[in-house]
């Protein structure tokens, strides 16, 4: 039965993407934030 290396593949494929959306997230968020920081600061 090839179901375990399917299930395997499957959770890798969700990490991948789960990875690839939180590093889109932190890409868009860090400038966000650095600018509310320096925005504070002013």
């Amino acid at each position: 039965m090839n179901y375990k290396k399917q299930e395997k593949k499957l959770i890798i494929l969700c990490f991948v993407v789960a990875a690839i959306l939180f590093y889109a997230f932190l890409k868009r968020a860090i400038p966000f934030f650095s600018y509310l920081g320096n925005h504070n600061h002013d």
